[in-house]
């Protein structure tokens, strides 16, 4: 089991066992686990059911059930069973930590630490270039992987044990925020950590997709009193820094240069590559479709949503460079995804199955109420369907919380 435990964090790493750029690590070990239970008895594999997934789970089967019928019998392209197991990687680890022992939940809590401090380390020496020589063996774990920075080729950082510096921000920024809350630290402590995280992210991954997640967990956290101070920072550092500055900090600076809402709009457009438009078109085909297009049905419901955006592709650099024509896009987040492929019974399957969480939300206080926030924000707007860091790390926080709360 604890071979499974350690890779549940490293879900870009494939072995080159699947073209997928996430492995299904979680799903595995939920099933060996559950596996070994019911090798005793079912009575307790029976009792980790969670009733509030039922109805996701219902929507997902049914609707990969109709998938595959529509591309066997009208021979159109379908995806419908990676992407149903997509949907169920995180699903089934978070059901699984909802409902586990405690001394499971510890297990996780000391190794999410560990992993947390080795993926700093890691960061630091893929930026020296120290570890260039280990290229052959990153590329064997995972097939975009690299053990240097990429700063040469496109201005963007490191990118840890995944696939892109933006995902390896994505998930270093999660490994934090929830180690900050299950480990206890002192104010200044706080203010301190959160610094050199937002300059790590800056400086040696150089995501600008992660500086801005960051910067909304730091609002979440802290109000307006650390984002302006951030802001304030950056504006005295980055003129005196110049192209040397790096993609984030330079997209970081034009947003702060442009006071206009469109004109910050259009830039985060551009720079999204196909993230914000993937999000924006998928919540408005929800509401077109209650039912959505249909899971594994993406390459043509994505399309179809593009295409009712009221926007010539010409307008948008991702598809300008690649022919002045749409493209199949895949929705950048969770829900984004539960939209396009469910619609809003999908979506309200999701938030049925968030219910736990959304009761910490009432209140508006407490430690847990950014993290929490935060983790409902990442699964309607960013990230990968398939991986189950967030989850996990949510479940965590979850448990942490009614522990402390008895």
């Amino acid at each position: 089991m604890w071979f499974f435990r350690i890779l549940i964090f490293f879900p870009s790493i494939t072995f080159r066992l699947l073209s997928a750029e996430i492995f299904p690590w979680a799903f595995l070990a939920v099933c060996y686990n559950k596996t070994k239970i019911l090798s005793k008895s079912i009575r307790p594999f029976l009792a980790g059911i969670y009733t509030n997934i039922l109805p996701l789970l219902i929507l997902l089967f049914c609707s990969s059930f109709f998938s595959w019928l529509l591309s066997l019998y009208q021979g159109i392209e379908s995806d419908c069973f990676r992407s149903l197991f997509a949907y169920l990687n995180p699903l089934v680890i978070y059901v699984f930590l909802m409902n586990c022992s405690a001394k499971e939940i510890d297990l996780f809590c000391r190794l999410l630490k560990k992993i947390f401090l080795f993926y700093l380390a890691l960061g630091i020496f893929q930026f020296s270039g120290l570890i260039g020589f280990l290229n052959p063996f990153f590329s064997f774990l995972i097939p975009r992987g690299k053990t240097t920075d990429i700063i040469t080729i496109s201005g963007r950082g490191v990118s840890l044990l995944t696939s892109e510096p933006s995902r390896a921000a994505y998930e270093i920024i999660i490994f934090y925020i929830t180690c900050t809350y299950l480990y206890e630290y002192s104010r200044i402590k706080q203010y301190i950590l959160d610094f050199l995280l937002f300059i790590f992210v800056l400086i040696i991954i150089r995501s600008a997709m992660g500086a801005l997640l960051f910067l909304v967990y730091l609002f979440l956290k802290y109000k307006f009193k650390i984002v302006i101070l951030s802001i304030l920072m950056l504006a005295l550092i980055i003129p005196s820094i110049g192209e040397n500055a790096g993609r984030a900090i330079n997209i970081l600076y034009r947003i702060m240069l442009d006071t206009s809402p469109a004109a910050v709009y259009n830039l985060l457009l551009q720079t999204s590559g196909y993230r914000l438009i993937s999000l924006i078109m998928s919540y408005k085909y929800a509401i077109l479709h209650p039912f959505g297009g249909g899971v594994g049905l993406w390459m043509h419901s994505s399309l179809e949503a593009l295409n009712n955006m009221n926007i010539s592709p010409k307008e948008l650099d991702y598809f300008a460079y690649r022919g002045n024509e749409f493209l199949a896009i895949r929705p950048t987040s969770y829900m984004a995804s539960i939209a396009l492929d469910l619609g809003i019974f999908g979506i309200l399957s999701v938030l049925c199955l968030l219910k736990p969480m959304l009761s910490l939300l009432k209140k508006g206080n407490g430690d847990a109420f950014p993290v929490v926030f935060y983790f409902i924000f990442l699964v309607f707007f960013s990230g990968a369907i398939g991986n189950p860091i967030p989850w996990v790390c949510i479940a965590l926080v979850y448990r942490k919380y009614m522990n402390l709360s008895y």
